[in-house]
C-alpha cells in the first residue's frame, strides 16, 4: 500500500524503525480521506489523533464570534498534522 510506504518514509526521517517493529506499528493506522470543507477536528473539541497529509493541503484556522476566519498554519502533502503540533 502506497500510503503506508509514504508514511514509513516520513517516519524514517525522524527515527529509524526496524521492519519487524514497523509491521506492528503500521497496524494502528487507519486511512481516512477528507473532502474539501470537511474537518479533522471541530472547534471546541479535543483530539489526541494525528494525521498524515498524503496529498492536498490542510489548513488550521479559527473563527471569531463575528464569523471572521484566521489562519494558524498549513500542512502540505507528506507532512504530519495534529492539534498537538500547534501547542508547542
Amino acid at each position: 500500500m502506497i500510503f503506508l510506504e509514504n508514511l514509513k518514509k516520513e517516519f524514517q526521517k525522524i527515527a529509524s524503525i526496524p521492519d519487524e517493529e514497523w509491521v506492528h506499528f503500521a497496524n494502528i493506522f487507519q486511512r481516512k480521506s477528507f473532502k474539501k470543507g470537511e474537518f479533522f477536528v471541530l472547534a471546541g473539541n479535543f483530539s489526541t489523533n494525528f494525521g498524515f497529509v498524503e496529498k492536498g493541503l490542510m489548513r488550521y484556522f479559527y473563527t471569531t464570534y463575528d464569523g471572521e476566519e484566521f489562519n494558524q498554519a498549513f500542512r502540505f502533502k507528506m507532512t504530519f498534522c495534529s492539534l498537538l503540533l500547534l501547542s508547542f
